[in-house]
């Protein structure tokens, strides 16, 4: 099978490299295996150069420009277009909805279109972004209504989408190696993900290491302005430490080592980490 799918993250993005860029990789390394051929559309940012992984092909799109909004619309620009190149070329095409860029896949007929649903923000949009979140809000009331075939991170969005149709659940999954970890007691709560103040709530976690005497690391790395604003907000607590980015040993070290984890998400699909921390008996 030919597959093209449209998402804007990617894992080496600086600003939305989270758990949606994981998922995709994960889940197509995987059918790339059995022999399917993937064409991943993504959004181009500072330095990122076309790759492919044997079947698996990913192509950057749109503005290299160092500014999250301008690549974001370059990228909507820009897939928009490819979407109608390239139907011919592939078995199915799959959009990742975000408001932020919808690419409006619904009005091809042939080959079928897809929609994946990883969260769902409603009112949160408009407490971020006020009046100008608006149109956001109303394509996200909308426009995942317009396709008949979905892919959800849990069933429950199908309720808050009010969708029809047919749909598929696919959950997030972990790296089962987590299992055999041994856990220890570090002293310490856990925070690791994207440095994003409002959608990961960290203002919130903020006031709370403020109250208390309890030891928390935050690891993971976002927009240079948030990780500055964090960093005020907790300059006069030793009781946190900001670890920046953990991958492999380092971050499974943290993941065993912690008391628990901490997602005070205002809004999330399915958070990897929270499974990830549960397999390593958190």
């Amino acid at each position: 099978m030919k597959i093209l799918h449209f998402l804007y993250d990617h894992v080496k993005n600086p600003w939305v490299g989270g758990g949606g860029a994981i998922r995709l990789r994960e889940l197509y390394t995987r059918l790339a295996a059995r022999g399917h051929h993937i064409t991943v559309i993504t959004g181009k940012y500072p330095g990122a150069l076309d790759y492919s992984e044997g079947t698996l092909e990913f192509r950057f799109v749109g503005s290299d420009s160092n500014n999250y909004v301008l690549s974001t619309l370059a990228y909507a620009n820009k897939a928009i277009g490819l979407i109608r190149a390239m139907r011919r070329e592939v078995d199915v095409i799959i959009e990742d909805f975000a408001p932020w860029n919808p690419l409006f896949a619904h009005k091809i007929n042939s080959p079928p279109v897809v929609m994946q649903i990883q969260n769902f923000l409603g009112t949160e949009i408009l407490r971020k972004y006020n009046v100008l979140g608006l149109p956001f809000w109303l394509i996200e009331r909308y426009y995942p209504k317009r396709l008949k075939h979905h892919v959800l991170m849990v069933d429950a969005l199908a309720r808050r989408f009010d969708l029809k149709g047919t749909q598929a659940v696919v959950s997030n999954g972990i790296d089962s190696g987590l299992l055999e970890l041994a856990p220890e007691d570090g002293g310490y709560f856990l925070y690791m993900g994207r440095l994003d103040l409002h959608q990961k709530g960290l203002d919130v976690l903020a006031r709370a290491i403020a109250s208390t005497d309890a030891r928390f690391i935050i690891a993971g790395d976002g927009k240079q302005a948030e990780k500055n604003r964090l960093a005020q907000m907790l300059a006069s607590h030793d009781n946190a430490l900001l670890a920046g980015f953990a991958s492999g040993p380092d971050k499974d070290d943290l993941l065993r080592r912690s008391l628990a984890m901490v997602l005070p998400s205002r809004y999330e699909g399915q958070g990897i980490v929270l499974l990830e921390g549960a397999a390593c008996g958190k």
